[in-house]
């Protein structure tokens, strides 16, 4: 196209006055002989009266001048014969001619025209009227090169001197900087004008200390100096006297205590004031000691703190509230309201699109999107193939060439199924319904059809082109940079990319998508048929043509994301009867398991055990609540509207899982526990005390030990009740808090998280503790179970972590850990790779990697305004290639980024449509924008003959110039502009709009409400380019609209997706921070020390810190789904210390006596909290979450795994800091259980499961 413009410019000037309006002098000279001129008639079919080449440079008055005179002087000047020389001739034509000029002439010429822009094409206008020179050389080369459609003659400019030379052409030229009308050109095309933009505010520079940043330094400082002081302070100070514990250990700390009323219980001495009386003989170095215990338990059992009150009043509770009906009447009730909420399943809705998926429904860019997509129409969609090698390196062979064009036909003759749809029929068609179709491919460089070249000739071809696009333009008629069709081309010596050699061959097929539900159901139905095509296409290309094909379409990212889980399902079994058989071989570690018989050598026992001790049946049972307890949530949530997502499909069920079996643990191991303290064992055992060898505590008399099942129950649920409610509360709010993200597949997940966990727990105090009465009395009655059941159990850590050396090597090494993840955290990068959020056997997963290994190209940006172009104070805001347009107008503004897109990232020049437009009513450009001769207000079109037409602006008065003077407005501009956007884009007027704006403006209501301004970002590889060209591009939309006085918003396809990281900080800060201070409150009141509550969140804190610094090294990066997995860590982490610090609040006062009673009650309390919940929360998350990575969702699971092993480590480590630390202790709980069975008795309950069983059988040994 570019190359007849030039052949149009060596028209035939038809007379003398027209050629004096093109040539100034001394070219107008009528005297000149006639012979001078070098002549080539054209057959045209259109004649022009200026040159072809103005409708591309016109804008800019020096390069438009300096080509007419470059003509001028080739075919008009007197000295012609200096500078020009006829080569070679053939029959009544010249055939070659050398055209010499001077090196500043030909830099002068190029710099004028090298920054022109030709808005239609995103692009310089060199890439049309010079083939994309970089220099002058390859200009002049391009302009003389003979082709069937550019020069009918070579023309060659020589470089070497030659001595029959005379004088080479060393003419003035004009520069774009001048001042003159007639050569100074606007910032869009002459950067020389353009003013500077402003620096953008930056973050100054960065406080170092040498390789350091001030901050890692200072706080790794501050680590050195504490840990410094700490050792010091323990090697002089030591913290504890290991004098006098002996003798008052068995006094101090009874192992029985009084359990039933009398003249010495607790009641009565309180009366009687005896309660602080010491028995002698006492050591006299112990009673000290002794005395401020015994005070301190004075105080706490006569005059109960607010926080002992609290704690006896919420075993009760948790007392009454598990054994307050009979089991088959909790049955009734529980599973009639699980019935009832589970009817929400009708309402039960799976999301699926990506974009209601992961962005908020009150997202500004989700907003704009939609505006977008209303007004200019939805973005159109893409279908590519990478076409590599399968041992790397150049893909491009002839054979190759030829067997991919024939698989190119195949495809655009494709029909879909079952309607018979092609491609020309859901194509992109720039210029028009009868349009070609849109296909990026390398084929255009061959036309389409390999059978014109030959293995000799084809590299030479795709070269040639490849340079110089213009040259080899596709059907569509844009040309085709190789940027779009190459990838991974290597460089020569030169730095010239060897394009033949290129390691990708990149093919993009453009589909329309709209709004229009039926058309977007037929593109559908050819991409899920091109789909099929390509997969079996992959299959075969190995062995066909030695190549790997990765590919997507428009189709592929929802329907791989959004898989059904049905092949998943297995895995989702299998995990359950993992964990079933899990919890069936773990459970009952005391006195009525199987082992415990085999144990103690119980031989009578051992086949009764066999079939009586296990507890599969108790297993099931709980992993049937944990289904239900996922099922309720779904039925729940779903009756309330929030969707299901397959990421809460695919992850929920585990999550729970391993979450909510922890309960059970906890229960059954403390029912053993009861078992071995009271059980049928134990059967009424009477032994007589000494008075004076008991202590404060004790009393004579007969110590009634054996229990009733459902009283031992009643005394499990007491003692553990208050640490399940403390952790199913921290963690219901701590999942509950990820709802905040407003990303709806993170809150949703939030949402059903939270549900399913509470809705667990609650079916465990009710259900489950039933079904733990109902499993006691039959296992008790000699009922038979399901299979055996085997376990173990150990505690050597504890011992370990006692000793005083290991203690402080723990706090130095976790406080090291701490300040490591700190230093880490400041590495996080944000994002989330969409590769993650695929099924790693996904076919898209080689194609986005090829995606950032090949195609050097970014995505459309669209700057949309919202100003009434119509008036001439926004048009003067808008465009940019007139004198009076604003500095500051949005083309300008966009044009300057362009040039430091290392901070903007945007690459290519605007495309000004309304530049283009009035252009195109230049006069000058005859072939553009014509009226009827007869009739001026009817437009001729694009096949009316010339005689009939003429110029739209030619009689204007006043005429058209570049002040914007005159130019159309209002209603007259909108008739202009809507017959611009029907008018073609072709050779006789490249500024026509249907090809490239027909889209770019929303006309509504005889007014302009909006158009945009695309440009192309820099090509982006990782996260951190998206998240940074979003931020650059609502940074350059909010200067325009401030400087513009209208709405401007960008928008790019992506965008929607990275919205949430401009806030992910802040909001990771905001859901944390709240998050731990629910931890604080709510261990806080349960606990009823706000001391220990402190403790315990700020233990909670540094693990999630610990976990934060992790994902650095781990290369996890920040984003919503890592936000929800901090929280889960959150809560997971209060579960680990919840146990631990309740049980080390129920220990004597003062605790402060010395440091190895400490150490000793902190060992027993978190030997049993371990036993009963830490060991088995590890493993259960550690199998749910094994279990959940042979799934194909790799979003979560890897980062639960990592938190909870963090979790772990840390509070395994600073339980002593409990001890240290916590807040002030309630009296021991065993003291106040037969209170308990007491009050329980008081009731009247009446516990009746087996009615044939009879009390021998509860006492049967």
């Amino acid at each position: 196209m570019a190359s007849r413009y030039h052949a149009h410019m060596m028209g035939h000037l038809k007379s003398l006055t027209k050629k004096e309006r093109i040539c100034s002098h001394p070219f107008a000279d009528p005297s000149l002989p006639k012979d001078q001129f070098v002549v080539q008639r054209t057959r045209s079919r259109r004649s022009s009266p200026t040159f072809k080449h103005d409708q591309l440079v016109s804008s800019c008055p020096a390069c438009k001048n300096n080509f007419h005179e470059f003509y001028c002087h080739f075919t008009c000047s007197p000295n012609q014969a200096d500078f020009v020389t006829v080569t070679s001739t053939e029959e009544g034509a010249v055939k070659s001619v050398d055209f010499r000029v001077t090196e500043s002439y030909g830099t002068g010429f190029y710099d004028s025209c090298k920054d022109v822009k030709f808005g239609g094409l995103n692009d310089n206008a060199m890439t049309l009227i010079g083939g994309g020179a970089t220099n002058y050389h390859d200009f002049f080369k391009y302009m003389g090169a003979v082709r069937p459609i550019g020069s009918p003659f070579q023309i060659n400019f020589p470089q070497k001197a030659n001595s029959s030379w005379n004088s080479p052409l060393n003419a003035p030229v004009r520069d774009c900087t001048s001042e003159g009308l007639d050569s100074r050109c606007t910032c869009l095309d002459c950067p020389g004008v353009c003013p500077t933009l402003p620096a953008i505010p930056g973050q100054g520079p960065t406080c170092t200390v040498g390789a350091w940043s001030c901050f890692t330094f200072g706080l790794v400082l501050v680590y050195a100096l504490g840990v410094l002081a700490f050792l010091t302070d323990t090697s002089f100070n030591p913290l504890f006297d290991a004098a006098g514990v002996s003798e008052t250990s068995d006094m101090l700390f009874p192992q029985k205590l009084h359990q039933s009323p009398g003249p010495w219980s607790v009641q009565a001495r309180c009366s009687s004031g005896t309660a602080q009386s010491l028995p002698a003989p006492v050591p006299n170095h112990a009673r000290t000691s002794a005395v401020v215990l015994r005070s301190s338990i004075h105080s706490t059992l006569c005059s109960p703190s607010t926080q002992t009150q609290y704690s006896s009043q919420a075993r009760v509770l948790q007392a009454r509230f598990g054994m307050r009906h009979t089991p088959m009447d909790t049955f009734t009730i529980v599973f009639a309201l699980i019935g009832i909420l589970n009817l929400g399943w009708t309402k039960f809705e799976v999301e699926t699109d990506p974009v209601r998926l992961w962005v908020a429904p009150n997202s500004e860019l989700k907003q704009q999107k939609e505006y977008f997509d209303e007004h200019f129409g939805p973005f159109y969609k893409t279908e590519q193939l990478f076409i590599t090698d399968i041992h790397g390196g150049p893909v491009m062979t002839y054979p190759r060439l030829k067997w991919w064009l024939d698989i190119e036909n195949e495809i655009r003759a494709l029909k879909s199924e079952p309607n018979g749809y092609s491609h020309p029929d859901v194509c992109f068609k720039p210029a028009g319904p009868r349009g070609a179709c849109v296909v990026q491919s390398v084929s255009a460089y061959f036309g389409g059809d390999m059978e014109d070249w030959d293995e000799d000739s084809w590299v030479e071809q795709l070269e040639d082109c490849a340079s110089q696009p213009a040259m080899c333009l596709p059907d569509f008629g844009q040309p085709l940079a190789p940027k779009y069709v190459l990838g991974s081309a290597p460089k020569d010596d030169e730095d010239n990319r060897i394009w033949h050699k290129a390691e990708a061959m990149v093919v993009t097929f453009v589909v329309s998508d709209s709004l229009d539900e039926a058309v977007r159901e037929r593109a559908e139905e050819w991409e899920r048929t091109l789909r099929v095509y390509l997969e079996g296409l992959s299959g075969r290309s190995e062995q066909e043509a030695g190549v790997k094909i990765a590919f997507s379409t428009g189709v592929s990212l929802t329907e791989e994301i959004n898989k059904s889980t049905n092949t998943d399902k297995n895995i989702v079994i299998l995990s359950y009867l993992v964990m079933f058989f899990y919890i069936a071989l773990t459970l009952g570690k005391g006195g009525t398991s199987y082992m415990g018989d085999l144990l103690r050598g119980s031989k009578s026992r051992r086949i009764s055990s066999l079939f009586t001790g296990t507890k599969f049946t108790l297993g099931f049972f709980g992993i049937v609540l944990v289904l239900a307890s996922v099922s309720t949530s779904v039925g729940i949530f779903s009756f309330l509207g929030v969707r299901v997502t397959l990421i809460i499909a695919e992850v929920i069920p585990f999550l729970v899982l391993a979450v909510g079996v922890d309960n059970v643990f906890i229960l059954v191991h403390e029912l053993d526990r009861q078992n071995s303290l009271h059980g049928p064992g134990t059967s009424l055992q009477h032994t007589e005390v000494d008075a004076s060898a008991l202590s404060p505590m004790s009393r004579p008399g007969s110590i009634r030990s054996h229990l009733t099942p459902e009283e031992r129950v009643a005394r499990a649920v007491a003692r553990m009740g208050p640490s399940i409610a403390l952790s199913t509360l921290t963690e219901t709010t701590a999942f509950a808090l990820g709802a905040l993200v407003p990303m709806p597949a993170v809150r949703n997940f939030a949402l059903y998280a939270a549900g399913s966990v509470f809705v667990g727990a609650c079916l465990q105090a009710t259900a489950f503790v039933s079904a733990l009465a109902l499993d006691l009395r039959r296992a008790e009655s000699r009922r038979v179970d399901c299979i055996p059941c085997i376990t173990v159990g150990g505690g050597i850590v504890l011992e370990v972590l006692m000793k005083r050396p290991v203690k402080a090597l723990v706090m130095v090494v976790f406080a090291g850990i701490f300040v490591l993840s700190v230093v880490s955290m400041q590495r996080i990068e944000l994002g989330l790779d969409q590769r993650l959020a695929l099924p790693s056997s996904s076919y898209l997963v080689p194609y986005f990697n090829a995606l950032d290994q090949h195609f050097a190209v970014g995505p459309p940006v669209y700057f949309v305004s919202r100003a009434n172009a119509s008036a001439r104070t926004n048009q003067q805001q808008l465009c940019a290639k007139f004198t009076s347009c604003s500095t500051t107008s949005i083309a300008n503004v966009l044009e300057a980024e362009r040039k430091r897109s290392q901070v903007s990232y945007i690459a290519d020049p605007p495309a000004s449509w309304i530049d283009d437009f009035m252009y195109w009513l230049n006069p000058e450009l005859s072939t553009c924008c014509r009226v009827r001769r007869a009739d001026p207000s009817v437009f001729c079109g694009p096949r009316d003959r010339e005689r009939l037409c003429r110029p739209c602006f030619e009689d204007r008065v006043p005429e058209w110039n570049v002040t914007l003077s005159g130019m159309p407005e209002g209603e007259e501009f909108l008739r202009y502009l809507n017959q611009w956007l029907i008018s073609p884009t072709d050779e006789d007027c490249p500024l026509g709009g249907r090809a490239s704006y027909g889209s770019a403006l929303s006309i509504q209501d005889h007014a302009i409400e909006a158009s945009h301004f695309r440009t192309f970002h820099a090509p982006l590889k990782t996260q951190a380019d998206f998240i940074n060209a979003l931020s650059s591009s609502k940074r350059i939309a909010t200067e325009l609209t401030e400087s513009t006085g209208s709405e401007v918003f960008a928008y790019s396809l992506p965008y929607v997706f990275f919205e949430q990281y401009a806030t992910i900080v802040s909001t990771a800060q905001g859901v944390l921070g709240l998050g731990l201070a629910a931890v604080l409150i709510i261990t806080g009141l349960l606990l009823g020390s706000w001391r220990t509550g402190v403790v315990v969140t700020g233990v909670v804190g540094l693990a999630v810190c610990t976990v934060i610094g992790a994902m650095s090294w781990e290369g996890v990066m920040l984003n919503a789904i890592s936000l929800v997995n901090l929280v889960i860590a959150l809560g997971i982490g209060v579960e680990f210390c919840a146990h631990v610090a309740r049980a080390l609040s129920a220990r004597p006062r003062p605790y402060s006596v010395d440091e190895k009673r400490r150490s000793e009650w902190t060992r027993k309390s978190k030997t049993s909290a371990e036993r009963d919940y830490v060991h088995q929360a590890n493993w259960d998350v550690r199998v749910g979450s094994d279990e959940e990575q042979a799934a194909r969702d790799l979003l979560l699971p890897n980062v639960v795994n990592s938190d909870c092993f963090w979790c772990t480590a840390r509070i395994g480590s600073v339980a002593r800091r409990v001890s240290v630390a916590g807040g002030p202790a309630y009296a021991l709980e065993d003291q106040d259980e037969e209170w308990i069975s007491s009050v329980m008795r008081r009731q009247d309950y009446e516990y009746t499961p087996f009615v044939a069983d009879d009390d021998e059988s509860v006492h049967e040994d």
